[in-house]
Formats: C-alpha cells, sequence, structure tokens
C-alpha cells in the first residue's frame, strides 16, 4: 500500500523528475507550501493500492515497498517489487496506466525491493511521439525495461521487445538466479541509461561480477562497461589487488546496488559501490568500496 500525505486543500504540482528530484540526488523541492509550522496538520488524501501479494507465509523473503515515486509532467509513476510500473494523478491517486512485467514473486531474492523508476525524453523525437517520452524501470530480476510514458506501453525499439537483460553480457554470471539482482532505478545521462546490479555475497567463493553498464536509451545497446574489479593491469588500481587477485575466478562481488549520481550540467556520473575486498578478495584497494566518477561516454 502507497500511503502519500498531501494538503486537504488543493496545492499546486511540483515535479520530482528523479529519485532525489534532480540528477545529483539533492532531494530539495522548490515548494514552499508545507512548512515547519504547518507540517504536522497533514493529513491522508488518498491511498494507492499496488497489488503485492501476501508472502509473509513463505519460507524466502517477502517484498518490502521501498519506492520513491516520481512526478514528470503531472503524473507519477511507481514500481513495486513484483515489476508493477504504474503511474498516477498525483492528486487524485488514480490509476492512468498499469504495465506488469511478470516478475517471480518466489525466486528468493535477497533484497526484495524496487526503489524506483527513471525518466528519459528522447530530444531527437518530435512532441507527441510514440516513446519519445520514456520511464525506464530495472526489475528485481534483472531485466532494463523501457516504456511509453503517456501509455505504459513497451518501447519496442529498445532491447528486445523494450528490454535488456542484465544477466547477459557479464564478465562472471551468477551460478544462481537470485544471487543477481537490481533494487535501485538507473541513472540516466544525456542519452545513457546507467545501471549497477545487486550481486549475493557470503553465498560461494565466485559470486556474480558488478559491473557497472550504460546502454542507449533509445536502442538499449550496450555502449559501456565499467567493472570495480580491475582487469587491465595497466590500471593503476590494478596493482592494489595481492598476488593477481583481481583476475581470479573466486573475485567478483564488486558491486553498485545504490543509486547512482549524475550531477547536473556533468558528463559524469557517480556508482557507489561495495564489498570485494575480504579473505577471499586479497587486496588493500578502495576501488570496489568507493565513489568513483565515470564519463559518461568512455569507462574513465
Amino acid at each position: 500500500m502507497l500511503t502519500l500525505l498531501l494538503f486537504v486543500s488543493l496545492q499546486s504540482p511540483g515535479d520530482w523528475p528523479a529519485y532525489g528530484r534532480d540528477p545529483g540526488g539533492a532531494r530539495f523541492s522548490p515548494l514552499t507550501q508545507i512548512t515547519r509550522g504547518n507540517v504536522a496538520k497533514l493529513q491522508v488524501a488518498w491511498t494507492y493500492h499496488t497489488g503485492i501479494p501476501d508472502m509473509s507465509s513463505m519460507s524466502h523473503r517477502p517484498p518490502a515497498l521501498e519506492v520513491t515515486p516520481i512526478v514528470v509532467d503531472g503524473t507519477m509513476y511507481v514500481i513495486t517489487p513484483t515489476g508493477i510500473v504504474a503511474a498516477l494523478d498525483p492528486a487524485t491517486g488514480t490509476e492512468r496506466w498499469r504495465y506488469d512485467a511478470g516478475v517471480n514473486p518466489h525466486r528468493g531474492y535477497g533484497d526484495f525491493a524496487s526503489r524506483g523508476v527513471s525518466f528519459w525524453r528522447d530530444s531527437r523525437a518530435a512532441a507527441g511521439t510514440f516513446c519519445a517520452r520514456r520511464i525506464i524501470a530495472a526489475t528485481i530480476d534483472a531485466r532494463l525495461i523501457a516504456l511509453d510514458a503517456p501509455t505504459g506501453k513497451p518501447c519496442t525499439g529498445f532491447g528486445s521487445g523494450g528490454a535488456v537483460d542484465l544477466r547477459k553480457g557479464l564478465r562472471a554470471a551468477p551460478d544462481e538466479f537470485a544471487f543477481y539482482e537490481v533494487t535501485s532505478p538507473p541513472a540516466v545521462v544525456g542519452d545513457l541509461v546507467i545501471t549497477g546490479s545487486a550481486v549475493a555475497d557470503n553465498t560461494n567463493l565466485a559470486p556474480a561480477s558488478g559491473e557497472v553498464r550504460a546502454f542507449d536509451a533509445r536502442t538499449g545497446v550496450l555502449k559501456w562497461t565499467f567493472d570495480p574489479v580491475p582487469q587491465d593491469s595497466a590500471d593503476p588500481a590494478f596493482k592494489t589487488w595481492q598476488y593477481g587477485a583481481a583476475r581470479r575466478p573466486i573475485i567478483s562481488a564488486g558491486c553498485a546496488w545504490a543509486t547512482t549520481a549524475t550531477p547536473a550540467r556533468s558528463s559524469r556520473c557517480a556508482p557507489p559501490r561495495g564489498r570485494s575486498c575480504g579473505i577471499s578478495r586479497p587486496c588493500t584497494t578502495t576501488s570496489g568500496t568507493s565513489t568513483t566518477p565515470l564519463r559518461r561516454r568512455s569507462l574513465q
């Protein structure tokens, strides 16, 4: 259940077009109607039922609704951990469209959550053209999906039928389905959609690799890949991995599961990363446990 607190009186709508409102994640709203003096007077204006099934009695972890809605051009967009993307009227909660990605909720996901969607506007497309405005969703089962923002229909020119399988093309594939997932909204920088992943650690000695990858927002074609565990011996960070550990089969799991910052007026993104050094990963580096700025058009 998604509950919003709004004024009983009608307020002017304000856009919240990204997870943190702006690409850098400042979470600052210019709206001034809610203040310290009246915030205690907020009341529930409407409630939207997302349709997440009750799985509290199941043996695996149940889904958790952790979405931060975005609001673009007078429409609110949300996603559930079970892959339901919905467009709502932000003033009334009325559903405008609903897309079900068909996520199997019984695969044993370690962190069963989806924290939001992203918005991309095609600067080359004429206004009103199908998929000129897109909602980009990353599902818990590791698919990147592009939807037409006004209708919720898949953008069939993106990937295969509107989706990209993020499990394909990894340096080290997950040996079990539940060991690789995506829980955070992708970053949008120019015409690129950039996403990381959540990799299960402490499960085996050869977890999946956690590359950060950029895809063309129009076609879904892979544009570049950044591996938190350096594979190029010319990379200064490679030398910080002891005994050549960076290239061992057991070295993976350096991943960017949280949201990626993309500062305004910048050609860089900054994915946060973690979990790459340990007993089976002998290193003195911070390349897998830090925030590293990347140029949006390259691997640098």
